[in-house]
């Protein structure tokens, strides 16, 4: 069945809006691509959008992949708070949970959270050090109740958020003395507990405590991995001018900069190429992705199985060893490539030969072109390989 591609327009135009609200399922979200403004700093305005409607296992899996703090360097702020923001009040407690842990989110977001229904949202709540700050002692501790893990995610935040502050020389003083008493009255109540893993984190507390205090140079070291994923990022994570940008946009209404989306950064455009759900919305991204600026992407897009011709036609064209071995390790792809164009793809490298053929080769036909191209080779893994085929 040949698939319908999608239409191609402006961004914010009604025609895109009616688009999205055809497609978008139950999640309300949705994958937008497209091309970023040559001679803008923004990201704004983007044209020759496209739309591709995901579903919760795929936002999640997204958000395992990156940092969801949000940064100058992926877009508005405002548009990926108000993201963050609205799928803490999504229907789908998966999505609560991921984006439990942004450290972003606003104070009635974390209200809510910290009386979710759904245990692992709460869980992921305690360790954002972030929402511990919004949360009075009141409040964290009828959240905690007398759950131990809940407690323990709880100490370990509290913990963090006491070394960074007696570790930062802006802070102010009396909020510090606050903010240290408040901790070890945790680790003293932490060490009287009943369960041994409650009394061991808050010894550990203790002692990490007192290092930052002591030893403030060695005890940074332990939170600069901490404090650079809260750092602004000095790159542009979205792409060069002209390049496709993607990003995860709350669909409700015209989609423009002022729309929940939060601009997904260059590092996982891979898995975005991995995770597009296979449907005729995603077939024309699936093609744009094909001729992606990075090796990583396109070599994901020459896994997937159901590409397009225009995507398959691409992708051969790519002469990489990367994407070549993708393609001859896509039973899929295997299905659609003539014995020549295989032939073409491993040329005389005779390693590529047993790394996609090694095992086997079930076709007969393709079978015979080998044994017509490589039967007479010099090279003996070329020979090794036709013959283990034969065994």
């Amino acid at each position: 069945m040949k698939h319908k591609k999608c239409k191609r327009v402006a961004i914010g135009q009604s025609l895109l809006t009616q688009f999205a609200r055809m497609m978008v399922p139950s999640t309300g979200l949705a994958i937008v691509s497209g091309k970023r403004a040559i001679d803008q700093e923004s990201i704004w305005p983007m044209t020759d959008c496209l739309v591709t409607p995901v579903d919760s296992s795929t936002v999640v899996a997204l958000f395992c992949q990156m940092s969801l703090k949000t940064s100058d360097a992926l877009g508005p702020q405002e548009s990926q708070v108000a993201l963050m923001n609205a799928l803490a009040h999504h229907d789908d407690p998966r999505l609560r949970e991921a984006v439990a842990q942004d450290a972003e989110l606003s104070a009635e977001a974390v209200a809510r959270l910290s009386h979710d229904p759904a245990y692992a949202v709460r869980l992921a709540l305690l360790s954002n050090v972030e929402a511990i700050k919004q949360l009075d002692d009141q409040t964290l501790k009828a959240v905690i109740g007398d759950d131990v893990a809940l407690l323990i995610n709880a100490l370990t935040s509290i913990e963090t958020w006491t070394c960074l502050s007696l570790l930062d020389p802006s802070m102010n003083e009396d909020e510090t003395v606050h903010l240290k008493a408040k901790a070890e009255a945790y680790v003293e109540a932490g060490l009287k507990h009943p369960d041994f893993e409650v009394r061991e984190r808050a010894y550990r507390m203790k002692g990490t405590i007192q290092d930052a205090i002591e030893k403030p140079v060695e005890t940074k070291a332990r939170y600069d991995r901490y404090v650079r994923q809260y750092d602004t990022v000095p790159l542009d994570l979205t792409g060069l001018p002209g390049d496709d940008i993607y990003g995860l946009a709350m669909l409700d209404g015209e989609v423009d900069a002022k729309t929940p989306m939060m601009i997904l950064p260059l590092t996982i455009h891979a898995e975005v190429a991995r995770l597009l759900p296979q449907v005729a919305s995603s077939v024309t991204m699936v093609e744009r992705l094909a001729s992606h600026p990075s090796i990583e992407v396109r070599k994901a897009v020459a896994q997937r199985e159901g590409l397009s011709s225009q995507a398959l036609e691409t992708l051969k064209a790519d002469r990489r060893y990367a994407i070549r071995d993708a393609l001859l390790h896509n039973d899929d792809v295997l299905e659609q490539l003539t014995p020549d164009e295989v032939i073409e793809m491993i040329g005389d490298d005779s390693i590529l030969f047993a790394s996609a053929f090694g095992y086997g080769c079930t076709n007969s036909r393709l079978r015979r072109r080998f044994e017509a191209r490589y039967g007479e080779s010099k090279d003996p893994y070329f020979l090794e390989t036709l013959a283990n085929m034969k065994d």
